[in-house]
């Protein structure tokens, strides 16, 4: 389970990336990349106009904001954009009584002193106190020590992650915007790990921090370089790491992926099929494309034809 929570939370869940995030900044300068696209055509079934799939990785790095020509077209061609969730400025306010442990209890309660002083030291490195951190949920400690340890820069300067950049940057231009899912049902899929699998995971998230500070690197750098390569299956790969044969890991990685592409592929389909004329951008987490069980295949067992976009 080594980086299992990282990963999902980067590949899968639109969740705000830092509690102190804005929802204004603007996207950073296009770079020219080597990746593949990780843009689909949606089409048949009675589309006037195709529509898109686009994969997404849930953070600020400016190489993924950078984004392909071809991306720009299909979002300047589309006339609504759809992410996981609808990404309003209230979306933190709603999201707030989600993220906290509730009944007076604290981190020490549920991770233990040690694993809370780990944190603080790192927090520390940074110049931040744990105290605002505290009453957190164990993973979304894990979501704000990823934003505040790597990606600092981003979270001081309030740079949204790519999903926020897309949904801000359609609205802005007067598109049609919204979400495929409830942001409690997005966020119950964590609530759904036993404390004691939390537990492990902030301990070997821990781990993974430590020594990325030590050697000056990102835990997350092999999962960004995946994603700018275009490479689903590494990146799927490092999604599902070290879970094995953990019949609770499993049954997460099943409410994390499989069941919500149903869930989600469900409502994209009634967006294309209630508007035939019009073209769409849907934008989700990358890890739900690829398999049997992923958003490309479901929408072609519904009768749509669906196409990787070439450069």
């Amino acid at each position: 389970m080594k980086h299992v929570l990282t990963c999902a939370l980067a590949l899968t869940l639109t969740v705000l990336p830092s509690l102190a995030q804005a929802q204004d900044s603007k996207p950073a300068t296009k770079k020219k990349t080597a990746r593949k696209l990780l843009l689909w055509k949606v089409s048949g079934k009675g589309l006037k106009t195709p529509s898109y799939l686009f994969g997404t990785i849930h953070l600020p790095d400016k190489r993924v904001l950078a984004l392909p020509k071809a991306v720009d077209k299909a979002i300047d061609a589309s006339d609504a954009l759809f992410c996981e969730l609808a990404l309003e400025k209230d979306l933190q306010v709603k999201m707030t009584p989600h993220l906290m442990l509730g009944g007076g209890k604290t981190l020490v309660d549920v991770l233990g002193q040690d694993l809370v002083d780990r944190a603080a030291k790192l927090l520390a490195a940074k110049g931040l106190p744990i105290q605002p951190f505290l009453q957190l949920k164990p993973w979304v400690l894990m979501s704000q020590l990823t934003m505040l340890l790597e990606y600092f820069q981003e979270s001081m300067t309030q740079q949204p992650a790519l999903d926020s950049v897309l949904y801000n940057r359609a609205k802005a231009a007067g598109k049609e915007v919204g979400g495929l899912e409830k942001v409690e049902d997005q966020l119950a899929v964590f609530d759904s790990l036993s404390a004691k699998a939390q537990k492990k995971m902030v301990a070997e998230g821990l781990d993974g921090f430590e020594k990325a500070a030590k050697e000056g690197t990102r835990t997350t750098e092999p999962l960004v370089r995946a994603y700018l390569s275009g490479d689903l299956g590494e990146m799927m790969k490092q999604s599902k790491e070290e879970i094995g044969d953990d019949k609770e890991m499993i049954a997460f990685m099943k409410l994390l992926l499989d069941d919500r592409n149903v869930t989600m592929t469900a409502a994209i389909a009634k967006h294309l099929k209630g508007a035939p004329s019009k073209t769409f951008f849907f934008a989700v987490g990358s890890a739900h494309y690829p398999g049997k069980l992923g958003i490309v295949a479901l929408l072609k067992a519904k009768g749509f034809t669906v196409e990787r976009v070439a450069r």
